[in-house]
């Protein structure tokens, strides 16, 4: 059985922050404002000082970070919405059209659809982008196919776009995300080591080093846990946009009749076949090292018939 950890000897400012970016933020502006408005004091103002550059540093990480991941929202809104479409009326649209002229059963529709709508409706989504190109191709210059080619190509044009951006915010959002994580880290030591000193200071009168921290940011380590409940739509990915470690803990709940696939991606509209799987009515507490890597987690629901539910919160 392993032995708790004393309190004493836990770094309270990187446990209370753990997955929370813009906690970190407001406890370490909050603190310097503290420590700067008693900077007349010598030993005050060397804690200041050597706080300063850490904090100015986590806080222009933090807002860089956070002001990328609000400008990416509308291009993952905007791919996402192409998935949908796609997935229903765009291919079911042109399957029918092509059937039209060539019947199922005929090598010319055969050749145009090998698989069927599936490569258009599940799978990686980086699969689905080349099913709509090759469409193009395989089309060619079919005359009788004229019009459902323009429509093909005219999607492909706004949904190849939508993928890029989409792409290239992932990965720039991972990286911020790693570095974020470090200075994350080290602020809270450099916070630790402050406290220490201020224990210190007021060994005689221990109520004082309160009035050097926000202690509401502080204390508020299990009610603001993130929580959510989610419908999935049959063949769905949903990302839910948490901040998390290698060590965070999430409860999954699934509420539905079909299984549900969580793990970790490197882009937030990334399926997930692999990861853990979380069966029907069951619920199971998942570690955030233990399902793949990349910094965003994803929810998929792979059936293609029904939708699925699940409850998930962060422990």
């Amino acid at each position: 059985m392993r032995n708790q950890i004393w309190s004493f000897a836990s770094n309270i400012f990187e446990v209370v922050t753990r997955g929370n970016f813009k906690k970190m933020s407001d406890i370490g502006e909050s603190h310097l404002a503290k420590l700067q408005a008693q900077d007349a004091q010598p030993d005050i103002l060397d804690m200041y000082n050597q706080e300063h550059p850490l904090v100015s540093d986590y806080s222009n990480a933090y807002n860089l970070w956070k002001s990328k991941k609000d400008l990416s929202q509308e291009d993952t809104q905007n791919f996402t919405e192409d998935i949908e479409e796609l997935r229903t009326t765009k291919i079911e649209n042109w399957e029918t059209d092509i059937r039209k002229v060539y019947k199922k059963y005929t090598s010319r529709y055969k050749g145009i659809f090998p698989k069927g709508r599936k490569p258009f409706q599940s799978g990686e989504y980086f699969i689905r982008v080349q099913a709509v190109e090759q469409l193009i191709t395989k089309i060619g210059d079919d005359v009788a196919l004229a019009a459902v080619k323009t429509d093909v190509e005219a999607f492909y044009a706004t949904f190849l776009l939508h993928f890029q951006k989409q792409d290239a915010n992932a990965n720039i959002i991972s990286n911020l995300s790693a570095d974020l994580e470090i200075k994350r880290l080290l602020l809270a030591a450099i916070l630790f080591k402050t406290l220490g000193k201020l224990m210190s200071k007021y060994s005689d009168n221990p109520i004082q080093v309160e009035s050097y921290y926000d202690l509401t940011l502080i204390r508020k380590i299990n009610t603001t846990h993130p929580k959510i409940t989610k419908t999935l739509a049959k063949g769905a990915t949903f990302n839910w946009p948490i901040n998390f470690t290698e060590e965070t803990i999430i409860r999954v709940k699934n509420l539905g009749l079909v299984p549900i696939h969580v793990g970790r991606a490197e882009h937030a509209a990334d399926p997930i076949t692999a990861g853990d799987i979380v069966q029907p009515n069951d619920t199971t507490d998942i570690v955030m090292s233990t399902i793949g890597v990349g910094a965003f987690l994803n929810f998929t629901n792979e059936d293609i018939i029904s939708k699925a539910k699940f409850h998930a919160e962060v422990l």
